[in-house]
């Protein structure tokens, strides 16, 4: 079964939009973050250092480019991979963060296959909070034992 590069993607995307073509990954070299998502740019480092990916900051002509959109919505965010690089953006840096891990789950995904100096495969992906509020609940009174 060949699987979508980013059909793997938790949690799943409000839109994923497969497109033709194929992104080889030993094309990656630079990237640009907006000035807003400043603070991320030493997780993409830390990111593509993990995976061995010789990928340095650079102008806004990058491969992968995280911009920002002041239209979207707070923690909505939308991600095109092309056979040309990766282009994202987000209205604010929730929605960058939430951006950058769907990068990361594609790039370790493609590690993990073996696939580092080959492709993924290019879609048109967005994604915004269905609640105002995201977290997790565990309810262990469910399991309690008393005396």
């Amino acid at each position: 079964m060949n699987t979508h590069s980013a059909e793997i993607l938790i949690p799943v995307p409000s839109s994923l939009k497969k497109t033709e073509g194929k992104l080889a990954l030993n094309r990656l070299s630079t990237f640009f973050v907006h000035e807003n998502f400043i603070n991320l740019k030493s997780d993409l480092e830390k990111l593509f250092l993990t995976l061995q990916m010789n990928v340095k900051s650079e102008s806004e002509t990058a491969d992968i480019v995280l911009n920002y959109d002041a239209s979207m919505a707070n923690g909505a965010w939308r991600m095109s991979i092309t056979p040309d690089g990766i282009s994202a953006a987000a209205g604010d840096k929730n929605g960058a963060l939430y951006a950058v891990y769907a990068l990361a789950q594609i790039l370790f995904a493609a590690a993990i296959k073996g696939l580092m100096e080959d492709t993924i495969d290019c879609a048109e992906i967005s994604d915004e909070p269905r609640f105002e509020w995201r977290g997790f609940m565990l309810d262990e009174g469910r399991h309690f034992y008393g005396k």
